[in-house]
C-alpha cells in the first residue's frame, strides 16, 4: 500500500522464457531478491513465462513466481506465440486419443 509520502511502488518484470536451455535459474533468482528487498505494492509479470508454452516450463514459472513476497502478482501471456499455441493444441490432441483408446 502507498507510503506515507504517498509513493506506490509497481515493478514489472518479463520475458522469463523458463525452460529452455538458455534460461539461467540464477539470473532469475536475483532479480526475485530484488524485488523482494525493494518490497513493492504490486509486481507485473507481463508475459512470456516460457519459451515452448510446455506444462512443464509453466510450472517452473509458477515456481519462481510464488517466491515473490510482496504485493500482488498479475501474470498475463499478453500474445501467445505460435509455438505456445501449437504444444497446447498437442497435448490436447494426446489427451482426447487417450481418451479414445
Amino acid at each position: 500500500m502507498a507510503t506515507r509520502d504517498g509513493t506506490f511502488t509497481i515493478i514489472q518484470i518479463s520475458d522469463l522464457h523458463c525452460g529452455t536451455q538458455f534460461f539461467l535459474p540464477n539470473l532469475l533468482e536475483r532479480a526475485i531478491t530484488e524485488v523482494n528487498d525493494l518490497e513493492p505494492d504490486i509486481v507485473v509479470c507481463s508475459g512470456d513465462l516460457t519459451t515452448f508454452g510446455f506444462k512443464e516450463e509453466y510450472a517452473l514459472a509458477k515456481d519462481y513466481l510464488d517466491r515473490i513476497d510482496w504485493g500482488f502478482i498479475a501474470c498475463r501471456e499478453l500474445a501467445p506465440r505460435l509455438q505456445d499455441m501449437a504444444h497446447a493444441v498437442e497435448d490436447a490432441h494426446q489427451e482426447l486419443l487417450k481418451k479414445v483408446s
